[in-house]
C-alpha cells in the first residue's frame, strides 16, 4: 500500500468513529460543540460564582480565569485520556480486521488518536470564542497551538500503539487505564498552577506528559508566550522516541493477535 491509501484508511476510520459517536442522537454533530461549551458554562459558574475560586493574584486574578486555565488543562487531557481508554480494546473490539483480512492494523489506534485530536480542537475553537467574549482579542500566540498539541499527539500515537497491542494479550490493562487516566489528571497542573507545588517537587510533575503541553498551551492563551525552543524540542523529541518503540511494540507483537482473539 502507498501513503495515499494509507491516508484515504485513516480518513474512513476517522469519520466512521466521529459519525458513530453521535449516531441515533437528536442533535447528532452538534454535540461536538455543544458538550464543551456545556462544560465551560458549568466551570465558570462553579469556580467563579460559587467558589469565588482566582487563578494567581493582583490583577492577574479574574473571575473567570480559573475556569478558562483549567479548561485548557481538561481538553490536552482528554485528547491523552481517550488514547489511552480506548486503545487496549481497540483491536479486539476490530477483531474481524485482525482474523479474515488483510489490513494494516497500526491505522486503527492512530485513527483513535486522531479522532480525540478532532474532539480536542473543537473544544479549543470553543475555548477561543468564550475567551475573546470574556477578555477580549486572543494573542498571536495562540496560531502556535500546533505547536503545543503535535508532541502530545506524537506520544498518544506512541502510547495508543503500545496499549492496543499489550491489551490484546493482557485484558487487566483495559481496566487499569481508567484509573491511571486519573492519576495522570490530578499529578498534572491542571486544577493548580505549578507554581502552587513547592519548587522541589515540580521536577516530579514534569515526568507527566501533560504536565509540559499543559503549561505551553496557557503560556499561548493568558501571555501570549511562545515555548522555548531548548524544552520544547526535547519534550518533541521524548514523544517521538516513545512513538518509535510504541510502534516497534505493536510490529512485533503483531503476529500472535489472530490466535490470541
Amino acid at each position: 500500500m502507498n501513503l495515499r491509501s494509507y491516508m484515504y484508511l485513516i480518513k474512513q476510520l476517522v469519520s466512521r468513529d466521529v459519525a458513530g459517536r453521535y449516531k441515533g442522537s437528536l442533535l447528532g454533530g452538534v454535540w461536538a460543540v455543544a458538550s464543551p461549551l456545556i462544560m465551560l458554562a458549568v466551570y465558570t459558574f462553579v469556580f467563579s460564582m460559587v467558589f469565588q475560586v482566582r487563578w494567581g493574584v493582583g490583577d492577574e486574578a479574574n473571575k473567570t480565569g480559573f475556569a478558562l486555565n483549567l479548561f485548557v488543562g481538561i481538553l490536552l487531557h482528554g485528547l491523552l485520556a481517550e488514547t489511552l481508554s480506548r486503545t487496549p480494546t481497540i483491536l479486539m473490539q476490530q477483531a474481524s480486521f485482525v482474523k479474515k483480512i488483510v489490513f494494516p492494523l497500526w491505522l486503527l489506534p492512530v485513527a483513535v488518536v486522531i479522532s480525540a485530536l478532532v474532539y480536542a480542537l473543537i473544544g479549543f475553537m470553543v475555548l477561543f470564542a468564550v475567551f475573546v467574549f470574556l477578555q477580549g482579542m486572543l494573542p498571536l500566540a495562540v496560531l502556535a497551538l500546533p505547536l503545543v498539541l503535535l508532541p502530545l499527539f506524537v506520544f498518544s500515537l506512541g502510547a495508543g500503539w503500545f496499549l492496543a497491542a499489550l491489551g490484546v494479550y493482557v485484558r487487566d490493562v483495559a481496566q487499569i487505564m481508567p484509573l491511571f487516566v486519573t492519576v495522570l489528571m490530578f499529578m498534572a497542573p491542571i486544577f493548580y498552577p505549578i507554581s502552587a507545588i513547592p519548587e522541589q517537587y515540580q521536577g516530579w510533575l514534569m515526568i507527566n506528559p501533560l504536565t509540559y503541553a499543559v503549561e505551553m498551551g496557557r503560556a499561548l492563551l493568558f501571555t501570549g508566550q511562545l515555548p522555548e525552543p531548548v524544552p520544547y524540542l526535547g519534550y518533541l523529541a521524548l514523544s517521538v522516541l516513545c512513538a518509535g518503540l510504541g510502534l516497534a511494540f505493536f510490529l512485533k507483537v503483531r503476529k500472535g493477535f489472530a490466535d490470541v482473539l
